[in-house]
């Protein structure tokens, strides 16, 4: 409908964005056989595109045309199963094109729905008179737009040459519903892989997947009970090869003169191609790559039958499964919305199948598929040793750094690797699946960027990962975490400034837990989001609650938030949190580690400025230790630079720390950013520090992290807090003149 913005506004929000891009990639260049196409007429870039989309979501494979006439054009050469056909568009608009299918013989039974505006009554009867099926209102309601379609392919004949121009080619089944037997053509015998003269199964039913028989059987008898007149079910049939094959059946109902149903017609259509195939990507989907890794473990099996002595039996070639996935996905796909999130995942599967076709020299039998939402899959048929796909996994993962340009945004993306290397510890697929998924969780739970082969100790680990997840959420629930607060001094008054906001997990049978056992469980299970927003609230009363006892309006607190919580809510979180304690903004800084340079830029550069309008600090944490860009760190509006205990505990030993750290406060200086240095443990240190121009420090030399009520103690009894000029808080001391 031209010009109108508001057509899918049901939709996610981000969704409106989406571009016109390719929807397939790697081997996947045009429908599977027996494939439902539909095709979507509408002149609107955006409103084809989201429709194609949330349509392949459901399975189906989707063309578009932007006009009548070209969809004209297209059917002329090619074969849908439904069409969806906008009513107002230019060139040609949908009450002519349907006029022109209707007077077709070759098109009169085409279902076609009509897309029409939701007060347009006229449109929708005028329609419905020209030969359309059904209609659909805009702004469109997608899971009542997919019932109708659903609903349409369903009542359209069981002759499938409209389809599929190739019906004939599938074979036709016949069902007698009172004797309860059924009878395959010789063409399904054929697709099953059975020659003329092969023996086959008394009963085709016997083939069908164990995971599949009681629901075929139980669509059988509820269509011998009902008054339905058409039998619909997919199932799995297993082929002469061993392998399982996706097959449709869809038929006719007869009934005999009382209305009973007495004997089913229909034809028996694969769709292994469609049900194999993630639609987004065009890699092979979690179902199928179980299957592909299922297959190369029978032929190990295969191997070993063929040699029952161990003794003379040659060593059969082993191979490696390895499990990828993308940190932070979920953010880019919360900041950023799905198109570009989409358009991530296609560039991802591209650069994965590239890399392991060279990798593995072009092996045929090296495959790649899409396990998850973040998560791929890649089977190396000739590798057997742990070195060998460790490096194919290094190789990827550099790949995968180079930065992804999209939509305007330049993303960087990190992963992490599970690998297992399979010889004969292993009688099933989604075993190793599992192990790879678990060497994976283990590689996730380290370091950025890892990766892990399976050990089969990982296990006892899962489960105890498993075990945490559980108290955590029971801690959630019981408000069991608590904040320690850690002073931070100035090196030249040494009076303190302010506080670092620690969280602790008061367990009620291991005592206090340390944030590294358990912060990343809290940021995998999306936790650390509800965690995090009742730190900083918390955080901000206990401060002005000291301020208002102390008669320091000056005292700082710094929070740390995780990258998982640079959400667009952030700000606004931050501001009920001040609004509700009191605290003036100056007196709270918000710290991220080098982190989020490495995640979306551009988003956290928006969440930043949100936050900096509130007039809140920023610190950038463990500075030196990650990825930094200097340019980034230029671009994004930090206060504060925070230098890592590593590089602070070294200075009085080693002079290479020494000059890191020298330049680091010259850098943070020259860009107008104050300085804080962590781990100070010695007076050598902080002396050090004092020297290179660092104004303040935190660490043991000073106090140990502590819970809230020693926190006030502490300031009353070490020394009055430092007022500074007029009051200021500590970032407006470093940054004064004089200073």
């Amino acid at each position: 409908m031209a010009g109108n913005e508001a057509a899918y506004t049901t939709m996610s929000p981000n969704e409106g964005h989406a571009s016109a891009t390719s929807r397939t990639v790697c081997d996947t260049a045009g429908p599977a056989t027996g494939a439902t196409i539909v095709l979507v007429v509408d002149d609107e870039p955006h409103n084809r595109e989201i429709m194609a989309r949330r349509l392949e979501r459901a399975g189906y494979w989707v063309e578009t045309a932007a006009d009548g006439r070209k969809a004209l054009d297209w059917l002329a050469k090619n074969s849908a199963a439904i069409v969806l056909l906008d009513y107002m568009m230019p060139e040609m608009n949908g009450f002519e094109t349907l006029k022109i299918l209707r007077s077709s013989k070759a098109f009169s039974d085409l279902p076609v729905i009509m897309v029409t505006a939701v007060n347009d009554s006229e449109s929708v009867v005028e329609a419905l008179n020209l030969g359309a099926n059904d209609f659909i209102t805009k702004p469109v309601d997608f899971p009542v737009a997919l019932a109708r379609i659903r609903s349409h392919l369903r009542r359209s004949t069981p002759d499938t040459a409209r389809a599929n121009p190739r019906a004939e080619d599938h074979g036709r089944w016949d069902w007698d519903l009172l004797s309860n037997r059924g009878s395959l053509s010789e063409a399904c015998w054929h697709r099953l892989g059975y020659s003329e003269n092969q023996p086959r199964p008394d009963n085709w039913l016997k083939l069908i997947h164990p995971g599949d028989r009681d629901g075929f059987e139980r669509r059988l008898a509820e269509v011998n009970r009902s008054h339905e007149n058409e039998f619909l079910s997919e199932c799995r049939l297993l082929h002469q090869n061993g392998s399982y094959r996706w097959m449709l059946c869809r038929g006719d109902v007869r009934r005999d003169t009382a209305g009973a149903a007495v004997a089913l017609a229909a034809t028996l259509i694969d769709v292994t191609e469609t049900k194999a195939v993630d639609p987004l990507t065009g890699l092979a989907n979690r179902s199928h790559f179980t299957d592909l890794v299922g297959r190369r473990l029978e032929q190990r099996s295969r191997h070993a039958n063929l040699y029952p002595d161990p003794a003379q039996r040659p060593p059969a070639p082993g191979f490696a499964v390895l499990v990828l996935s993308l940190e932070r996905f979920k953010l880019i796909n919360d900041t950023l919305g799905y198109p570009i999130a989409d358009q991530l995942l296609r560039e991802v599967a591209r650069r994965i199948h590239a890399g392991v076709r060279g990798a593995g020299g072009g092996r045929p039998e090296d495959k790649v598929g899409r396990l998850d939402s973040d998560r791929f899959g890649i089977l190396l048929a000739e590798i057997a040793d742990e070195d060998l796909a460790l490096g194919v996994a290094r190789r990827l993962q550099r790949d995968l750094q180079a930065p992804f340009s999209l939509q305007g945004s330049e993303l960087f993306t990190a992963t992490g690797f599970g690998i297992v290397v399979v010889h004969d510890q292993y009688s099933s697929a989604d075993d190793i699946l599992r192990d790879a998924e678990l060497a994976l969780n283990r590689a996730q739970a380290g370091d950025s960027g890892r990766c892990a082969m399976f050990r089969p100790a990982m296990r006892s680990w899962a489960m105890e990962r498993l075990r945490a997840e559980t108290d955590l959420r029971r801690a959630v629930e019981h408000r069991q975490f608590e904040i320690y607060y850690q002073p931070k001094v100035d090196l030249i008054s040494h009076s303190v400034v302010g506080f670092e906001a620690l969280l602790r997990w008061n367990h009620p049978t291991r005592g206090i837990v340390l944030p590294a056992d358990f912060i990343p469980i809290l940021e995998e299970t999306g936790l650390i989001v509800e965690v995090g927003r009742s730190v900083i609230a918390d955080a901000c009363a206990d401060v002005r609650r000291w301020q208002r006892i102390l008669g320091r309006n000056n005292l700082e607190v710094s929070v740390n938030v995780s990258v998982n919580q640079l959400r667009p809510e952030l700000p606004i979180e931050v501001s009920q949190a001040l609004r509700d304690s009191g605290l003036e903004p100056p007196c709270l800084q918000l710290e991220v580690t080098e982190s989020v340079l490495m995640s979306d830029i551009e988003g956290a550069r928006t969440i930043f400025a949100d936050l900096k309008a509130l007039g809140v600090g920023l610190k950038i944490d463990d500075f030196g230790t990650g990825y930094s860009s200097l340019n980034y760190l230029a671009r994004l509006p930090f206060d504060w630079l925070k230098i890592d205990r590593s590089f602070t505990q070294d200075l009085c030993e080693n002079e290479q720390s020494v000059e890191l750290t020298r330049t680091m406060i010259g850098l943070a200086t020259g860009l107008g950013m104050s300085v804080v240095a962590e781990g100070v443990e010695t007076a050598g240190q902080a002396q050090r520090l004092q020297e290179l121009g660092c104004r303040f420090g935190q660490g043991y030399l000073f106090a140990r992290p502590m819970p809230a009520d020693q926190a006030l103690e502490f300031v009353r009894n070490h020394c009055a807090c430092y007022a500074g000029r007029d009051g200021k808080p500590a970032s407006a001391i470093a940054s004064s003149p004089s200073s």
